[in-house]
């Protein structure tokens, strides 16, 4: 369904964000997509002393896998070429 309102309103780039915890650590998952292609970054939530995100990590990966990878359809990203 979120592929299809993508190519509907034809978008053309956008940003997931998501809420993640890993080995007792908190994180905000930030994934973009547009025509050139794919980027993946994290900060770390930390709650002491007081709430506030770590720096951005970009994930450096040629590999992705999921539900929300590659939501943008190929005629929408090759239109903007």
């Amino acid at each position: 369904m979120i592929r299809a309102t993508l190519a509907e309103n034809k978008v053309v780039c956008y940003v997931l964000t998501v809420a993640a915890s890993s080995e007792g650590k908190h994180f905000v998952l930030f994934s973009a997509e547009d025509e050139s292609g794919m980027m993946v970054g994290q900060r770390e939530i930390i709650m002491q002393p007081t709430p506030h995100l770590g720096p951005l990590e970009i994930i450096e990966s040629n590999f992705a896998e999921g539900r929300f990878v590659g939501l943008l359809s190929r005629q929408a990203t090759a239109g903007m070429q």
